[in-house]
């Protein structure tokens, strides 16, 4: 939950956080993303909606005539879409990889949530010609969603004040010892209280988010994580994500930091060590987001 001091609206992002709202009487100056509120129809019933926008949420059609019939805003769902343009929060690795199977690399382009999502984008690509307008508005819509998330997240605990930027390298391979180096200054910016945020794909991207993961181990066990990793050092390697599963297995809980790669580079996966990923479509928007937020360099 978030309130704009500027707008004095409250952005709702859990259901939980609009019970007390719905108690009240008054949804005036509520803004609800992206929720399933199905489960709460007879307390929606029970609450006139004015001032209330709802943001591509999945509602009873009861609950949707009386948001109707009670002045409130809503923007539906935009259907047949493996991606939720409302939706209220960051990606994370379980999301993004969600039907990947260890010991089948092929099961990340075949069966992942972050590989549909890049097929979706590619199929609109490949044709030719301008996106179609419903395509390219859901686009505009998730980038904005991810816009407000990122938002939340760097207005948190004032990482805001603490974001270092690393951009570029995507070709460097794990078993270049410039990759130790950059897991290196990872890991000490970190260690020394810094937010590290990469551009979330492979390369000198992965080594920066691979060493604030291991901000709270000591230099052997950094070293030992990126001998593992060595054994598939390029991303097309078949065993490029399962060495980082090792990794996440042997280290677990690591350090957070920030990964906003994009499918406009979607054949480059993103890595597995940054638990907040703010993926994009635009990567004019990730690019400059990125350099935008970067207050520490």
């Amino acid at each position: 939950m978030r309130v704009n001091p500027a707008g004095m609206y409250t952005e709702i992002h859990a259901p939980e956080d609009l019970l007390p709202h719905l108690k009240s009487g008054s949804l005036d100056h509520v803004v609800i993303q992206g929720l399933d509120l199905c489960a709460y129809e007879s307390e929606l019933l029970s609450c006139p909606a004015h001032g209330a926008v709802f943001l591509g949420c999945t509602m009873t059609p009861n609950a949707v005539s009386h948001v109707q019939a009670t002045g409130g805003l809503l923007f539906p769902r935009i259907p047949a879409l493996p991606y939720h343009p409302f939706r209220p929060r960051l990606y994370d690795v379980a999301e993004l990889m969600e039907g990947y199977v260890r010991g089948a690399p092929e099961s990340f382009y075949d069966h992942t949530t972050d590989s549909a999502i890049y097929r979706h984008y590619r199929k609109g690509v490949e044709q030719g010609g301008p996106i179609p307008a419903l395509e390219s508005l859901a686009q505009r819509l998730h980038d904005h969603a991810i816009d407000d998330a990122l938002s939340d997240l760097l207005h948190t605990d004032s990482r805001a004040d603490r974001v270092v930027g690393v951009m570029g390298g995507h070709a460097m391979k794990r078993d270049e010892p410039a990759f130790y180096e950059v897991a290196r200054l990872g890991q000490a910016l970190a260690r020394a209280g810094l937010f590290v945020a990469t551009g979330g794909g492979p390369g000198a991207m992965e080594a920066a988010n691979l060493g604030a993961w291991m901000a709270e181990r000591d230099a052997t066990a950094l070293k030992a994580a990126v001998e593992i990793l060595a054994t598939a050092p390029k991303y097309s390697d078949d065993g490029w994500f399962d060495t980082a599963y090792t990794v996440l297995d042997r280290w677990p809980n690591g350090a957070e930091s920030l990964a906003i790669p994009t499918w406009f580079y979607g054949h480059e996966p993103s890595n597995l060590f940054s638990i907040h990923i703010a993926k994009y479509f635009a990567n004019s928007l990730r690019e400059d987001g990125l350099l935008a937020i970067a207050t520490r360099g």
